[in-house]
């Protein structure tokens, strides 16, 4: 009778220090995925930032009466975005989380808006509209 209240002590013993590590295991994975998951929102953002200011700076260095018609998601991971524009900066704003870019011109007209957008100068000024 005591060896098999030993072996079942044992067998517990076991089955619990594997139990511990699958948890650790379980729990690095989670991290893991919960980094992807922030690299990719930031990539999608940083992607969709750089195409809106990229055709924003083009205009401005192309001169009076270049536009350019840009076609922005309606949502990025499922999830909703809005531009701002502080001094020369472009703003992201994606669920709370920041991204910008430099522009090389203050005098901007308008935010850019998922969907499609227009960008134009007109003299010196570029103005962005949602068509």
């Amino acid at each position: 009778m005591q060896k098999k209240l030993q072996a079942s002590i044992e067998f517990m013993a076991v089955f619990i220090v594997l139990m511990a590590a699958f948890g650790v295991m379980i729990y690095a994975a989670l991290g893991n995925m919960t980094e992807i998951s922030k690299t990719k929102k930031d990539l999608e953002a940083e992607k969709t930032l750089s195409m809106v200011s990229g055709n924003i700076n083009t205009a401005v260095l192309e001169g009076d009466g270049f536009s350019v018609n840009p076609t922005l998601p309606e949502k990025i991971l499922g999830l909703g975005y809005s531009f701002s524009l502080d001094s020369n900066y472009l703003v992201l704003n994606l669920s709370n989380s920041f991204y910008h870019r430099v522009l090389l011109t203050k005098n901007i007209t308008g935010l850019p808006l998922p969907g499609k957008n227009l960008i134009y100068n007109n003299k010196g000024e570029i103005i962005i509209l949602q068509v």
